[in-house]
């Protein structure tokens, strides 16, 4: 009995000591948690977790962390909202609840707002695609133009799989069979691998390109702030001139859209759109269901009234 009254006065003491605690900065949490992750996560995560630390001390820079409340946090929101995708935002409040996590029993931050702070609702149900006459204008414009090779083999690539982008960037000679018309995806969000399957275009690029490449080598030699930040700009004076809703706007993930989007309009079933996205749950791939023509419409025709019905 001794022995567990010991032990709760124990405890009431470091509960008392974590209470007269020095706070911490956010500055400096961020690099004690970034320390923490560096060798524990991939190198994509790492960096991810940088680009949404720097857009949260955009707004937090030196302020302590017990100085972070539901107040401020909805002023960080619509800030935010002017620049960033509610996604964006919600992944950049998601670090922040990880940083103070990291410190919340050594300064008794067990009440802090952010954990019961709620993220915002995304709205997905408009997805913005490229018409064919949308389609040809950009790969006019990058051909003619721009002639840029590089960027327009990624923009075949993405255009004709529909994969994400950093599954295409990082795409490798060996994942791409000739023979089969087929690339190997990697898929970073689901961790899991499918086939996309080749246009004739896209299939007589690649057989150019990786006559010079080793099988480890990418496909694609420029790097990621290259070839997005180009055609982010291209995309931007093409399709994106006087639009304010930002779910209207043509981005890179438009491809995804516009990839799965035409296979509905071409009577693609969504079990195949399913597999050709890779979507771990169909529920994703119904969003592209409107789109689908009235294909019912042959079967029920002759449905009681067979040619051979005597």
């Amino acid at each position: 009995m001794k022995d567990a009254v010991v032990m709760e006065i124990v405890k009431l003491a470091k509960k008392l000591d974590n209470t007269l605690k020095k706070d911490i900065n956010l500055n400096q949490a961020t690099k004690i948690f970034l320390d923490s992750k560096k060798a524990h996560v991939a190198k994509r995560t790492f960096l991810e977790y940088q680009s949404k630390i720097k857009i949260i001390l955009s707004f937090y820079g030196n302020v302590m962390i017990s100085e972070i409340n539901t107040f401020n946090l909805n002023d960080f929101i619509n800030q935010c909202l002017e620049k960033y995708s509610k996604k964006t935002i919600n992944s950049a409040l998601e670090v922040l609840r990880q940083i103070i996590a990291l410190f919340k029993e050594e300064y008794a931050l067990f009440d802090h707002p952010i954990f019961n702070f709620k993220k915002l609702k995304l709205d997905n149900k408009r997805e913005r695609y490229l018409s064919l006459d949308e389609i040809k204008i950009l790969k006019d414009h990058i051909l003619f133009k721009e002639k840029d090779e590089e960027l327009y083999l990624f923009v075949c690539i993405l255009l004709i799989t529909g994969a994400r982008l950093m599954s295409v960037l990082s795409i490798k000679k060996y994942q791409v069979n000739l023979q089969e018309e087929t690339i190997l995806i990697h898929d970073y969000k689901n961790k899991s691998q499918y086939k996309a399957f080749l246009d004739e275009e896209t299939l007589f690029l690649l057989k150019e390109r990786l006559k010079s490449l080793d099988a480890s080598d990418r496909i694609l030699k420029r790097g990621k702030t290259y070839l997005t930040e180009k055609l982010r700009v291209i995309l931007n004076e093409l399709f994106n001139q006087g639009i304010a809703d930002r779910k209207q706007k043509v981005v890179i993930h438009t491809f995804r859209h516009t990839f799965a989007s035409h296979l509905a309009i071409n009577g693609a079933p969504l079990q195949i759109i399913q597999k050709l996205l890779n979507h771990r749950d169909i529920k994703m791939t119904m969003r592209y269901a409107h789109l689908a023509p009235d294909t019912g419409k042959p079967f029920i025709k002759n449905l009681y009234f067979r040619k051979n019905y005597k």
